[in-house]
């Protein structure tokens, strides 16, 4: 926030790594740094669990398109890792891989319900009641089944709570119980786009 307010040309943040890294060290042994992120693909890698960067410090920088060297403080002579608002179209075109460990898939079925709108409006209004977060959501065609993850911790709860939301559709076997899938692992791949957009394309797999 005082780089934003001071109004300065760069902003420098100090790390014990290389810049950002393709993946996490411990996890790809041939990990290699980054040398260039638009802010947009820096706050996609954050999200999902990238270390060296944290979100909200990109905000501010963002609005004034400061631009953002991390620098490994053991390896100063390294260039480290550029974030700024060019999109490099001589880059890689994945940007780099961020993965959340243990989370849990609740997937809602409503094929008595097919093309029916709103199934999507019900379930998320009251998991946002319920103060849950959703960290993804896929969807089927025409909100067929919906997949969504979330913090393991509140697998069950949730699922009480969309199967309340949704007790008068599941009694007339218009809508399935909903399905729990616990332990797994959620990849995201940034993904360069066109220069004219400057926002990563997403790519995600869950095992």
């Amino acid at each position: 926030m005082l780089t934003f307010g001071l109004d300065a040309a760069v902003i420098e943040i100090w790390t014990d790594v290389d810049g950002v890294l393709t993946a996490g060290l411990r996890k790809v042994k041939k990990a290699f740094t980054i040398p260039t992120l638009t802010y947009a693909e820096a706050m996609e890698l954050s999200h999902f669990g990238a270390k060296v960067i944290y979100s909200p410090t990109l905000q501010p920088p963002l609005k004034k398109a400061i631009p953002i060297y991390i620098i490994n403080a053991f390896n100063p002579g390294f260039t480290g890792t550029y974030i700024t608002t060019y999109y490099d179209p001589l880059g890689h075109a994945v940007s780099g891989i961020s993965s959340i460990s243990s989370i849990s898939l609740l997937t809602l079925q409503s094929g008595g319900m097919f093309g029916m709108a709103g199934i999507a409006g019900r379930l998320f209004g009251s998991l946002a009641v319920a103060g849950i977060s959703v960290i993804l959501i896929t969807q089927g065609y025409f909100e067929y089944s919906i997949t969504f993850a979330i913090p393991p911790q509140w697998a069950a709860q949730t699922a009480k709570r969309v199967e309340a939301e949704f007790e008068y559709e599941i009694e007339k076997g218009m809508v399935e119980l909903v399905k729990v899938e616990n332990n797994r692992i959620f990849f995201l791949f940034a993904i360069s786009t066109v220069e004219k957009y400057r926002h990563p394309a997403r790519g995600a797999v869950c095992l």
